[in-house]
């Protein structure tokens, strides 16, 4: 069995409106509406950090620096750390 935990939020009655007519729509319950919506947005927002999109220039960049076999400063170490602790990858 899933554990779960309960998440409160106050929401304008306009919003609240506009989510039941949405579910409605859809035959769903707002609490799968909701749900469903949520892990979507939370899921792609997570996706969306762990892809790092590189111009020809950097992506070039980037080339060189791995080639170069140059051990890594202080301040990378301290991004990649920081992005680690941040997005749970890498």
């Amino acid at each position: 069995m899933m554990k779960t935990a309960r998440l409160d939020a106050r929401i304008p009655d306009t919003l609240k409106r506009a989510i039941a007519k949405a579910a409605s729509l859809q035959g769903r319950t707002i609490t799968d509406f909701v749900v469903e919506s949520l892990e979507k947005t939370a899921t792609d927002t997570i996706r969306e950090h762990g892809i790092m999109s590189l111009s020809l220039k950097d992506s070039e960049a980037f080339a060189a620096a791995l080639i170069s076999g140059r051990k890594p400063s202080s301040a990378l170490k301290k991004a990649l750390a920081r992005h680690k602790k941040t997005v749970g990858v890498g």
